[in-house]
């Protein structure tokens, strides 16, 4: 299945490795943000907005 992953900088939101994710799913896009949180929509809306288009990009 086609999977995209966008991690935001909460503090205490585990990050899976690429290497493991990348057993278990097709990744289509990855991206690691400097800034963040829990709700990310809500706080970095920008940046939110960028990595759901990236994603749908690859599709």
């Amino acid at each position: 299945m086609p999977t995209g992953y966008a991690g935001f900088a909460a503090p205490d939101t585990p990050r899976p490795p690429r290497s493991f994710a990348a057993r278990a799913y097709d990744i289509l896009s990855w991206q690691e943000m400097a800034a963040g949180g829990r709700f990310p929509a809500l706080e970095e809306p920008e940046a939110f907005i960028a990595s759901l288009r990236a994603f749908n990009a690859r599709l």
